[in-house]
């Protein structure tokens, strides 16, 4: 009898559990007598390693190092797509060589799932659906382009890249909108690659960026800013109704209380969800989604009443700052559980219980290229194991949590 599993996402914790899973069946190949189908729906045809979007945003030659093509380090016994020359590229990667595993990959969106089925779409309007045992979902959160790529392709993403890094190239002043991790680093790259640019970073509140952290790490990294001549606007809100929400509009701000900051060139870094649209109406009313539409789990990662379901990453509820290494470690957590569940072992549960994480870990690249890194309350900056690691923006660590090759 084969279990089927469907991993939804193909990012930080979703490729996490596609590899411990698909590790732990390899490692015990000999030893177990069930099957395991698995698929990946994802309608990126590789890793996209978001960390590095804000240097990837003004430099192609580091844009293409950020995709990672799963030809490069995934084999499919089956594969589902528009593009037949993705088809035939990922199909000269045979999984035969492990009769306990089929691993199968859906270039596609899921636009449902239900307690035990899955319907997607690869071209936006023809829907396809297949049933599964156990669910993994990785879809992660939703930000603003242009750090969240709407290409599917290597080559569509770069083109995106390149597009945005023309309009930088083209203006003048450049603001920024949302003082958040994201937001710092696009000023921070921006301003380090074209320093003769006008930055403005526009934040609604006094202290930034807003995760929960010491005030000596926000201290810090506003020096940084300042340092860099990057304009900071703190305590300063753009009036909506007055000014486009719309990325890459060159136009001026009009602020809440009547000012106008001149630009060129907006870029909007303040908004996220969770994408959780997916999910059919049974399932929202039986999943906690709490009132940050963040899911609520069991210490195991199964959703609340679904001992079958798994989330991971941005989309569960933590006491602490989000990041990919929460990704990673949900992901390896969930992948352990999905294969101990099948073959009725112990669950596991976290390293460290999410009811009492105690404290929070950062690390922001700030003006002039400055790392600012904390971690227990211990702030430092420029470290080398964390300058070492962000030339690539940590790059060559994810690549070892999903299984790439490194090249």
């Amino acid at each position: 009898m084969t279990s089927k599993v469907v991993i939804i996402g193909g990012s930080y914790a979703g490729l996490a559990a596609l590899n411990t899973l698909k590790s732990l069946i390899t490692k015990n190949s000999g030893a177990i007598a069930k099957s395991i189908s698995i698929t990946l729906i994802e309608p990126k045809s590789g890793f996209l390693n978001i960390l590095g979007l804000p240097k990837s945003i003004v430099n192609k030659e580091f844009a293409s190092q950020q995709y990672v093509p799963f030809c490069n380090f995934l084999k499919f016994d089956n594969v589902v797509s528009n593009s037949n020359d993705l088809k035939v590229q990922l199909k000269e990667n045979t999984n035969s060589d492990n009769n306990n595993l089929m691993l199968n990959y859906i270039q596609g969106k899921v636009t449902k799932l239900t307690s035990s089925r899955v319907t997607y779409t690869t071209n936006d309007t023809d829907e396809s659906s297949i049933d599964y045992d156990y669910a993994i979902l990785a879809t992660g959160r939703n930000r603003n382009w242009p750090v969240n790529p709407k290409g599917i392709t290597f080559e569509s993403y770069l083109n995106e890249m390149e597009i945005t890094n023309k309009k930088i190239q083209k203006s003048s002043i450049i603001s920024i909108i949302g003082g958040g991790a994201v937001g710092i680093e696009l000023a921070a790259e921006i301003k380090l690659h074209y320093p003769n640019k006008v930055v403005n970073l526009i934040h609604p509140h006094g202290t930034l960026p807003p995760e929960p952290i010491s005030d000596a790490f926000k201290n810090k990294t506003l020096q940084s800013l300042k340092q860099a001549n990057i304009n900071v606007f703190l305590n300063t809100r753009i009036d909506t109704s007055k000014t486009s929400l719309n990325n890459g509009e060159t136009s001026n701000l009009k602020t809440t209380d009547g000012k106008t900051i001149e630009s060129n060139l907006n870029i909007w870094a303040t908004s996220f969800k969770n994408n959780l649209d997916y999910l059919s109406l049974d399932l929202q009313r039986s999943i906690h989604i709490t009132a940050n539409h963040n899911i609520k789990t069991n210490d195991y990662l199964q959703v609340s009443n679904m001992s079958n379901i798994y989330a991971v990453g941005d989309l569960i509820e933590l006491s602490t700052i989000k990041s990919a290494g929460w990704a990673f470690h949900t992901g390896i957590q969930a992948g352990t559980n999905v294969y101990n569940f099948i073959f009725d072992k112990p669950l596991q549960l976290s390293r460290i219980s999410f009811k009492q994480i105690d404290s929070h870990k950062l690390t922001i690249v700030g003006g002039e290229g400055s790392i600012i890194h904390e971690v227990k309350g211990n702030l430092e900056i420029n470290p080398e194991s964390m300058v070492q690691e962000y030339q690539d923006y940590r790059l060559g660590t994810c690549k070892k949590f999903i299984g790439a090759t490194v090249n």
